[in-house]
């Protein structure tokens, strides 16, 4: 999966005060410019960045337990792109 940012969207792995708007704004960027990708793995690429301490595991989990997340999955991606049934799949844990 290639994704294009401009420089200021990166995020400094320092700053842990991100908030729920940042990950929307993350989210929408790789919905948009991906718009071929499947959830799956999309999410995959979102607990990659998070295994690396570049978002706040509570903050992500909060994310994709929220109703804006399912609000912006509805939106942005196609049916056939959603091919997920339990999001708890994507959960970081510990």
């Amino acid at each position: 999966m290639k994704l294009r940012i401009k420089s200021e969207y990166f995020i400094d792995k320092t700053n842990k005060s991100f908030k729920i708007e940042e990950y929307l704004m993350i989210f929408e960027i790789l919905i948009s410019s991906n718009n071929s990708e499947k959830l799956s793995d999309i999410l995959k690429l979102l607990h990659k960045i998070v295994e690396k301490e570049y978002i706040d595991k509570d903050i992500f989990n909060y994310f994709l337990k929220s109703e804006i997340f399912r609000e912006y999955m509805n939106k942005y991606l196609k049916l056939e792109q959603i091919d997920i049934d339990d999001i708890d799949e994507y959960i970081i844990k510990n």
